[in-house]
């Protein structure tokens, strides 16, 4: 009896939330010892998932309040969260004159050092904020792993074969912050196929 409910178990738990529901319905047939030990993990994945809830919906909220969001998360990989993250992140768009420069204010612009005439570019310095640079790494992967043919996913797969993968990732994500930026201050919508305008001083 124990055998065959830990192989219903196994074969019916495809998520974190089916596993709690489905360890809940057979731990009545499980070992004693097996409920003992797995019962204080599902509590904590059960808290776990119940925080998530609360995050997102405190997400939700956010973007809700900015419509700017909206615009931000119709680009190839960013989502709800990403594009919630880096609006709180940038707080004023304005302060930027160049959308070029939000990239080396999180960091993911590529250390310069010159000698002579000839620069020299190293790793990216990974100044500024970590979690947002973070986020947008993850929204690269994203973006690039999409079944979407989109200009973000063909610059991508372009350099991958020049850099290898995770540079190719790194030069993604420094392209949507760049893209990010820039519709926010034109008020413009993504359009894979043209880049938006270039922002003026006034745009807000």
């Amino acid at each position: 009896m124990h055998a065959a409910a830990n192989r219903r178990l196994r074969r019916e738990c495809g998520t974190a939330d089916t596993f709690v529901e489905r360890f809940r319905d057979v731990s009545s047939e499980l070992d004693a010892v097996v409920v003992a030990a797995v019962t204080p993990l599902v509590d904590e994945i059960e808290g776990l998932g119940a925080r998530i809830a609360t995050a997102d919906a405190e997400v939700k909220a956010l973007a809700s309040q900015k419509e700017v969001v909206e615009r931000l998360d119709a680009i190839p990989g960013v989502g709800e969260l990403v594009a919630v993250a880096f609006v709180l992140c940038v707080d004023d768009p304005t302060r930027f004159k160049d959308s070029r420069d939000v990239a080396g204010f999180l960091g993911l612009r590529p250390a310069m050092r010159s000698s002579a005439d000839v620069k020299h570019y190293g790793r990216i310095t990974k100044q500024g904020d970590r979690y947002m640079r973070a986020l947008l790494i993850q929204a690269a992967h994203a973006a690039m792993k999409s079944k979407k043919d989109t200009d973000i996913k063909r610059f991508g797969e372009r350099l991958v074969a020049r850099v290898g993968r995770a540079k190719a990732h790194v030069a993604v994500a420094r392209k949507l912050a760049v893209l990010m930026h820039r519709l926010w201050v034109t008020g413009e919508r993504y359009r894979p196929s043209s880049p938006p305008s270039e922002p003026t001083q006034n745009a807000a």
